[in-house]
């Protein structure tokens, strides 16, 4: 089967996923990169930066449940070192193949099958 036909026989909805928490995200994802980049830290290792994005959602006062937080800190780590929202997929060893067709079109081939990740770049990060 071509790639262009396994492309057209996946599930897409036509509706961007969006973060629920996405406003929080960028505020202390700017924060972090301003307080690093003052400290001189930008090539920190991941858990210093983990422990900064931790003390930096401490300060935003928002209540968040243990795996929302959890999932915020990892994606503004994320999108600080890697990949943003593809790092994940990028990480997995089982996947061979990450396709991204735009900034709400990631595609991925696991085990010969390619299937839609709905997951969506936010504004201020480029997918190209």
């Amino acid at each position: 089967m071509s790639l262009r036909k396994r492309l057209d026989e996946a599930v897409d909805t036509g509706r961007p996923w969006t973060e629920p928490h996405q406003a929080l995200k960028n505020t202390v994802h700017r924060s972090l990169v301003e307080e690093l980049g003052r400290r001189g830290a930008i090539g920190a290792v991941r858990e210093e930066i983990e422990k900064e994005v931790a003390r930096l959602l401490d300060r935003e006062n928002e209540l968040l449940t243990r795996e929302d937080r959890s999932r915020l800190i990892a994606d503004i780590v994320d999108e600080t070192l890697g990949y943003g929202p593809i790092d994940p997929l990028i990480r997995d060893p089982a996947i061979t193949e990450v396709m991204v067709n735009g900034p709400n079109h990631v595609y991925f081939e696991q085990l010969g099958k390619i299937d839609l990740r709905l997951i969506s770049f936010s504004k201020k990060t480029t997918c190209s």
